[in-house]
């Protein structure tokens, strides 16, 4: 089922709602593997951009796959952000977007021995301005993260111009009280809300994250718990209110 969106394109000045999920391969707290019900947490929140981790695209040639599934069902244009191959597809990030796509890339922030990771980055436009949206996910352990964010830092400085509103969003890893990695965006983005979306039955840790330049651009953010988003995956979904982009200076 496809949501129809005809209302919402012509509604001028539209705050936008974007959406960070960990889908964790569509595996469930059941052990079942079932996209299907991160669909239904999606389509509730009824997003215009998403940042997913842990999804599954389908082969070369073939048809079908997680991001295709999602894309479909909610009306969206899906960029890959592939880290690795799997037996049931290509697998990683991905960003779903329901506003035109101008340019997209991504940047490798691979540690040698760990899982591959990547940056991926998609230039949107939306009311004859365009926004710059970023997907990562971060490895888990802490130098890694470190060696990381430190190539995430350059590129934000390489390819993200201060001109261009701009949105951050993925699984971080980040949970310790100290040591913190995440100073690198801090001094870049400010100190910038994080609920708590891990793990999904008690929200300790606020893994999953959103930061946008200029700050002025989080309208506000939260953590979306519910039935369903407490089974779909261990991670719930923060999804996050843009202040319309015709209102920035």
């Amino acid at each position: 089922m496809l949501i129809d969106r005809t209302n919402v394109l012509s509604t001028p000045s539209r705050a936008l709602v974007v959406v960070t999920y960990n889908v964790h391969g569509g595996v469930g707290l059941d052990g079942r593997t079932d996209i299907t019900r991160v669909g239904d947490v999606l389509a509730r929140l009824d997003p215009d951009i998403v940042a997913l981790q842990e999804v599954l695209s389908a082969h070369p040639g073939a048809r079908g796959g997680q991001v295709a599934e999602l894309a479909e069902r909610l009306g969206m244009h899906p960029v890959l952000g592939t880290t690795m191959c799997r037996d049931a597809g290509p697998y990683g990030n991905a960003i779903l977007s329901r506003l035109p796509i101008v340019d997209a890339s991504c940047f490798d922030l691979s540690v040698e021995g760990r899982e591959p990771r990547c940056l991926m980055r998609v230039v949107l436009e939306h009311e004859g301005r365009r926004l710059m949206v970023m997907n990562t996910h971060l490895g888990v352990r802490v130098r890694e993260r470190h060696a990381q964010l430190g190539r995430c830092a350059h590129l934000l400085d390489e390819v993200a111009g201060d001109d261009v509103p701009l949105v951050v969003m993925g699984d971080f890893n980040s949970w310790l009280p100290r040591g913190d990695v995440l100073g690198k965006l801090r001094a870049r983005f400010g100190g910038q809300p994080a609920p708590r979306s891990y793990p999904v039955r008690r929200p300790l840790l606020a893994l999953d994250r959103i930061w946008t330049r200029p700050a002025v651009l989080l309208r506000e953010v939260h953590a979306y718990a519910s039935n369903e988003t407490r089974i779909a995956s261990d991670h719930l979904p923060v999804w996050a209110r843009l202040a319309p982009l015709r209102a920035l200076a």
